[in-house]
């Protein structure tokens, strides 16, 4: 989990409106000139972006504790990708200038977003190792524990080794954030039901054995 540590999420949200946002619905849009950041309270969020040919991929889910449009801030650049909400969601706001400001005072938050920012980057370059060096069903097994963490980070923890999980996104999403096809996806799934790992159904894949599966992503 890339989010940010208990002190620093007080730090902002001391700081911050709280808003609430439905499911699907826009937070902000690709593009758009940066006003401020926002920290997740509750809920679960995706993170697109357009290629040039004007498709739309899913980069990350975001929940709990995150700090999200910190960059685009930072640098005071347009927003480099959309945040829309999958479940109805709670986001604490803060403008770019309070934001900035709080930096400027708080040597301490200063260094927990550092932090949380190299967190970040270690994050992504380890799922960019796995897209590169992984072979499909590892790379679908690395996403499914995810989401089995997200499961968790919305109060929905396993019950002991096995959890029933709602796919709250679809089949070409957690294709696309594999980096991988769609027909890569389903011969992928194919090979972990084989091994026994998962079933799956219409927007939901149960998970027999998180522990195997999660092995097989660290050694894939």
């Amino acid at each position: 989990m890339t989010g940010l540590e208990t002190t620093a999420v007080k730090r902002i949200v001391a700081a911050a409106a709280p808003r609430t946002y439905p499911p699907r619905s826009y937070v902000f849009h690709e593009g758009e000139l940066s006003t401020g950041v926002f920290v997740v309270e509750s809920g679960l969020l995706r993170v697109d972006r357009s290629t040039r040919s004007g498709k739309v991929v899913l980069l990350d889910l975001e929940y709990r504790d995150s700090l999200i449009g910190e960059l685009s801030v930072i640098d005071e650049s347009h927003r480099s990708a959309a945040l829309s909400t999958v479940t109805e969601a709670t986001l604490h706001y803060v403008s770019a200038q309070r934001f900035t400001q709080l930096l400027r005072d708080d040597p301490e938050l200063q260094w927990a977003v550092m932090r949380r920012l190299v967190r970040r980057l270690r994050s992504l370059s380890t799922q960019f190792l796995e897209n590169s060096a992984m072979d499909a069903p590892a790379r679908i097994a690395a996403r499914l524990v995810q989401l089995v963490e997200i499961e968790h980070s919305l109060g929905r923890p396993a019950a002991g080794n096995c959890l029933d999980l709602r796919l709250l996104i679809s089949q070409a999403d957690l294709a696309q954030w594999a980096g991988l096809s769609r027909e890569g996806t389903v011969k992928a799934l194919a090979t972990l039901r084989a091994l026994g790992l998962v079933e799956t159904g219409r927007m939901r894949v149960l998970i027999r054995d998180v522990i195997a599966l999660r092995a097989l992503a660290d050694n894939g």
